[in-house]
């Protein structure tokens, strides 16, 4: 399973503990939809596995657009937060946009 896990661009500490946070509630709450919002990019990497391992539809919320003129210091932290995008746009069951700048 890790082995397939998705980058999760910056804050690649919050991935496990943030899955398996997810895993704990989705069980103990029998949750039939996932919905991941804003803050770091990381939560969207979560909400995808989520989906994809319990096979839930999965909302993703974007209020800023991932990719901006200072959102990454290197060019590995941009690499991270555009395949995170990536996927969320891929993946995504549906798609919220709380900005116009975010489409």
């Amino acid at each position: 399973m890790w082995q397939t896990a998705p980058d999760p661009g910056p804050l690649p500490g919050l991935y496990p503990l943030g899955l398996l946070l997810g895993l704990w509630i989705c069980y103990r709450r029998q949750v039939d939809i996932l919905y991941s919002t804003g803050g770091p990019p990381v939560v969207h990497a979560v909400g995808r596995t989520l989906s994809r391992l319990l096979a839930l539809p999965w909302l993703a919320e974007v209020q800023d657009p991932l990719i901006h003129g200072y959102c990454a210091r290197h060019p590995e932290e941009y690499r991270k937060l555009q395949a995170v995008e990536q996927a969320t746009f891929a993946q995504a069951t549906r798609m919220i946009f709380l900005t116009q700048q975010a489409r």
